[in-house]
């Protein structure tokens, strides 16, 4: 799917911009994909992926952990499948796209070079609370998609609790459902719709 059409690095590293690491430059939907044997009719589910895809020529010290966040995702059902890819709507993307171009440095720049740590969303994906949630590396507000359509629906804050933002390694140890942030980790009530107790990650197979 990488082709890279249209974009080209404005004073960065060329090479997180080619080969295997080249932005695909358009969002697609591949209904009744062709397949190689069978699929089972019982199969239904979404299989989805997240990774970086810068949607403008990248600025000064671009790295590969700086693309715009892309998701894609392959659809089982009724023993076929579709494929779809789209860009997440984060906030610094809209601030791209309201500009036309890219408005961050990234983060191989140094100090002082221009406005940075630009939420991409374009680390991991986890199923958090009935809830697909895409994380960033460097830690920020999850962005939730819908499923299987991969829309946007904006920021999640686990209503009005999430005071720190996310990073992208999430945590299962001994059954106790933990997502860590930064420096500590974070549990949920059993409801998981409230943050009610924070600790530091020292060996996530002794949390509990």
């Amino acid at each position: 799917m990488a082709d890279g059409a249209g974009v080209a690095n404005d004073g960065g590293n060329d090479a997180y911009l080619t080969g295997l690491y080249a932005p695909v430059s358009q969002e697609v939907t591949a209904a009744n994909l062709p397949v190689v044997g069978e699929l089972p009719a019982r199969l239904d589910g979404v299989f989805v992926q997240n990774m970086p895809n810068p949607a403008f020529a990248p600025g000064v010290g671009h790295s590969w952990f700086d693309g715009d966040g892309m998701v894609h995702g392959v659809e089982f059902r009724d023993g076929t499948a579709t494929y779809r890819n789209r860009w997440i709507e984060t906030q610094g993307l809209r601030e791209d796209r309201a500009a036309g171009h890219a408005t961050y440095i990234g983060s191989l720049a140094r100090p002082g070079a221009g406005k940075r740590h630009k939420n991409t969303a374009n680390t991991d994906l986890i199923w958090h609370a009935g809830r697909l949630l895409a994380l960033w590396w460097e830690g920020g507000e999850p962005y939730e998609l819908s499923l299987p359509d991969l829309k946007t629906l904006g920021p999640y804050d686990y209503n009005g609790t999430l005071g720190v933002g996310l990073n992208d390694v999430p945590v299962n140890a001994l059954g106790v459902e933990v997502i860590r942030e930064v420096n500590g980790c974070c549990t949920y009530q059993h409801d998981k719709q409230r943050i009610h107790g924070m600790f530091l990650l020292l060996n996530p197979r002794v949390v509990i």
